[in-house]
């Protein structure tokens, strides 16, 4: 090889080592100075009545949209406009029956899958109507039960499975919940019978611990965990991809269903220091008697974080038009919320706030549906209109 060949393979490695980082930079930049949308005030459309606690949401493409509510133990359909509702099935465990359903997995068209709160069972709806599972998902469904994470229109399904290690002796066992684990593993349990691992996990967990406390006069014995625990969270879209959200730093990438994949820049890469005035509002927030005081202070919890970490458990939603919507950690349950949105490629395309008391429950092609709580701590549904992300 000549000089002048060698020193022009050199110039040309350096200015594709140059433009690499200039793409790199750029992207940090626009994750950085992501847009916040204020959605505290956008006109929106809310029920005229009250729910107890909402779990899951999806809208069907007439506007109508089916809801689970876990103090009725029921799935209901509400109106376009907000103005009626009515239950759709009723307690049981036959045909067209539940016991407790949960979150609501939208699929092609209007089918959506209500999974099981208490034993983990799919509900597929037609519409509003009940039908049966094809017999692929039967065989998923066992499998999936409560640690579906989300659901692909071919009956594929996304769970966490994680584990801890002990003290002593150093083996590893299940854990019951996934936040009390060391590792965890994102698996796609296939309709056709096969599982792929398609990521390894990082948990922080901070265990549980039993705590004698008196709840509006009655004292007895509860277990509690500390209210900033986090890990690394995924959740599956309809199409079969998946997102992976993780903590330490705080970054988005997606796996899609060919197996290529993408990560997108950090987001944050620490937290606001977690201070004797964080940690009093978040033991505040966590469980409160009839009068609005506290149950518990916070020398009562498990190991507090250094760092109030970007998000906490359940954060993610998978919404119907691609993105993903992350829902950032809130000291006190009446504080504003902080919605985080994805695209494809893991950049943060812009920040949303949403009003005290917010809670996203899904997000479909139109429209965000959100629970809204009220004073009686009862919640409404709020549609919010997703026109912003046009602009």
């Amino acid at each position: 090889m000549t000089a002048r060949r060698e020193l022009a393979l050199r110039v040309l490695a350096s200015v594709l080592a140059s433009a690499e980082a200039t793409r790199a930079v750029s992207a940090q930049a626009r994750t950085a100075t992501a847009p916040v949308e204020d959605l505290r005030s956008l006109a929106s459309t809310r029920s005229q009545f009250t729910f107890g606690h909402l779990r899951g949401a999806r809208e069907l493409s007439d506007g109508r949209v089916l809801v689970s509510d876990e103090r009725e133990r029921a799935i209901l359909v509400v109106s376009a406009d907000g103005t009626t509702r009515r239950s759709l099935g009723r307690r049981g465990d036959g045909p067209g029956e539940y016991r407790n359903p949960g979150d609501a997995f939208a699929m092609g068209g209007d089918s959506t899958v209500f999974v099981d709160a208490d034993d983990g069972r799919w509900y597929l709806l037609d519409g509003t109507s009940f039908v049966g599972l094809p017999a692929p998902w039967r065989a998923v469904q066992p499998i999936a039960r409560n640690a579906t994470r989300g659901i692909g229109r071919r009956g594929d399904a996304l769970i966490l499975n994680g584990a801890a290690t002990t003290k002593t002796g150093g083996r590893t066992s299940p854990v019951g919940w996934v936040g009390d684990a060391d590792t965890l593993f994102a698996i796609v349990v296939r309709a056709s019978g096969a599982h792929d691992t398609l990521t390894g996990l990082s948990g922080h967990p901070s265990g549980s611990v039993m705590v004698h406390a008196r709840l509006n006069g009655t004292f007895g014995m509860r277990k509690i965990r500390n209210p900033l625990i986090s890990y690394d969270q995924a959740v599956m879209f309809v199409d079969g991809s998946v997102a992976v959200a993780r903590s330490n730093p705080y970054r988005v990438s997606y796996i899609r269903v060919d197996g290529t994949r993408s990560e997108g820049p950090i987001v944050e890469a620490k937290g606001r220091e977690v201070s004797s005035e964080v940690r009093a509002r978040a033991a505040a927030g966590y469980l409160r008697n009839d009068d609005g005081t506290s149950v518990f202070g916070p020398k009562d919890f498990p190991r507090w974080p250094q760092t109030v970490p970007a998000f906490t458990s359940s954060a993610l939603c998978a919404g119907y038009d691609g993105r993903l919507y992350v829902s950032r950690t809130r000291i006190h349950p009446t504080d504003e919320l902080f919605i985080d949105v994805f695209d494809a490629s893991g950049v943060r395309l812009r920040s949303l706030r949403l009003p005290m008391g917010a809670r996203l429950l899904g997000a479909s092609t139109r429209h965000l549906l959100i629970a809204l709580s009220n004073d009686e701590e009862d919640e409404v549904l709020v549609r919010v209109s997703t026109s912003f992300a046009n602009r």
